[in-house]
């Protein structure tokens, strides 16, 4: 696990499949993120554009996001 804090937007999110992709700001890579890494509670969605911060771990199938938090919101 990479225990640095990245920050990013919501490049791509589908609220039926529950996952989506975030454009890591440090090298404009893609990185998968599914619901259950966000923090909160309630519905656990994410919105295009949105700025956010999370962690990154890498397991068999590749670079992930986990602990995902939005830093603006006009959604909430």
């Amino acid at each position: 696990m990479l225990d640095i804090t990245q920050t990013g937007h919501v490049d791509r999110w589908s609220n039926l499949k529950g996952f989506g992709f975030i454009c890591n700001h440090r090298d404009d890579s893609l990185i998968f993120v599914h619901y259950s890494g966000i923090l909160g509670k309630g519905t656990k969605n994410l919105y295009p554009g949105e700025e956010v911060k999370f962690l990154i771990a890498e397991d068999y199938r590749g670079k992930y996001a986990y602990n995902v938090e939005r830093l603006h919101s006009w959604h909430d």
